[in-house]
């Protein structure tokens, strides 16, 4: 990760720079090429690469801190004004907002984000969308509380004394195994959240649909629940066929209810139009298809995973 080591009297050289920020916890970022920055470690001056693929799944770029004064901020232009509101995620789409009325879209409740990403194919560095994933604002508490239950945090969460339970959390989310019991967890306690999903490229609901039913069935435990996932998988395919084409930047918010239902609406930029799809109502569905966008061993969009785990961390 680290490049050749410096003599510390040489002069820090910055080219042109990208912009890393928090926005309520989550990191953004500003899409433009980042550049070379040297790190101090008190001793040396290091060039630290860092691909943002593997952040954000977006481009490459670099990341710096400097270890005797945190982390180092560097402002960018293209932040935008409204940056407490939104968050850019791709230069190509418009900014996510960091919070959703019900009044909008004909949405079911008030959301706030919870963390976000690039879906892509790595091998290729190919993007497919923007995902961002909310949850309903009278259910924060509920993570919170739920990740402090003593079944949970003597179990999974809190085996590590020396660390504060934030802390045991982030690293309890960040393993594969205890990642899918907690989020498991999490889903089930009937939790209300939305994944918005916004294409960087023109695309159809035919291949939206497919890549959702290949989401679903990458579960870890699809192969075991696959009786009961045909029903909802139908379901889902009824929902998403022969829908016709969905624009880049459109979106397409799944709403997942208390129950385990999801909700799809299609938002239709061009026409300036919220489209409501159907819903499919086995619960099985809404809770893999969720489990993959945040938490076990293989999430469908690595950045979405990091981010809620940020934001979790950040809760508790």
């Amino acid at each position: 990760m680290f490049g050749r080591v410096f003599n510390r009297s040489s002069p820090i050289i910055r080219l042109s720079v990208r912009t890393i920020t928090s926005l309520n916890g989550a990191r953004a970022s500003v899409n433009r090429p980042l550049a070379k920055t040297l790190i101090s470690n008190g001793n040396h001056i290091f060039n630290k690469k860092l691909y943002l693929l593997g952040l954000f799944g977006i481009t490459s770029g670099y990341y710096f801190t400097i270890s005797n004064g945190g982390s180092a901020i560097i402002n960018d232009e293209n932040v935008n004004d409204d940056a407490s509101k939104t968050v850019s995620v791709d230069s190509s789409i418009s900014p996510l907002p960091v919070n959703y009325s019900k009044n909008e879209y004909s949405l079911s409740n008030d959301y706030s984000l919870l963390g976000y990403g690039i879906r892509a194919v790595t091998f290729l560095k190919f993007k497919i969308y923007a995902l961002g994933i909310y949850v309903a604002d009278e259910d924060i508490k509920s993570i919170a509380k739920l990740f402090s239950t003593s079944y949970l945090s003597s179990t999974f969460i809190d085996t590590d004394k020396s660390k504060s339970h934030p802390e045991n959390v982030k690293e309890a989310l960040n393993d594969p195994k205890k990642s899918l019991i907690l989020i498991g967890n999490l889903l089930d306690s009937g939790i209300k959240m939305m994944a918005k999903i916004t294409p960087v490229r023109n695309t159809d609901f035919n291949h939206l649909r497919d890549g959702i039913t290949k989401t679903v069935l990458n579960h870890p435990n699809a192969n075991e629940k696959k009786t009961e996932l045909e029903n909802g998988l139908a379901q889902l395919k009824e929902t998403l066929s022969n829908k016709g084409s969905v624009a880049k930047n459109d979106d397409l918010f799944i709403e997942l209810k208390s129950n385990g239902s999801l909700v799809f609406t299609h938002n239709n930029r061009k026409k300036n139009k919220a489209i409501h799809l159907g819903t499919v109502t086995d619960p099985i569905v809404g809770k893999f298809l969720f489990s993959q966008y945040i938490g076990g061993p293989k999430p469908l969009s690595p950045p979405t995973k990091e981010t809620v785990t940020d934001k979790i961390y950040s809760i508790v």
